[in-house]
């Protein structure tokens, strides 16, 4: 689900019109909780880390979190697991050889 923000100028002399930029709603929930001291819902900020900086980033914010590291597109559940985070991953980090 998506919201809408919209950005405007505050200097004077510009006079460009507002821009209306899509961003996702579970990540601004998610940083909004968090700067109130709620609990972090989800982690855009590990987007392209490798998946051990990724769980220490995530468990330095939720130390209760049970990770779980699953290929892209993989079927999961659809039950809520207050404590379940789930990393998808999709790259090939070596070279596949016959042996």
């Amino acid at each position: 689900m998506y919201i809408f923000i919209l950005y405007s100028s505050f200097i004077s002399n510009d006079h460009a019109p507002p821009q209306l930029r899509y961003v996702d709603r579970a990540d601004v929930s998610s940083s909004a909780e968090a700067e109130r001291g709620g609990a972090k819902k989800s982690w855009p900020e590990v987007v392209g880390l490798s998946v051990e900086e990724a769980k220490k980033v995530i468990l330095k914010d939720k130390p209760d979190a049970d990770i779980f590291v699953l290929p892209v597109g993989s079927p999961v559940t659809k039950d809520f697991r207050p404590n379940r985070v789930r990393i998808f991953v999709d790259t090939v980090a070596q070279t596949p050889r016959v042996g």
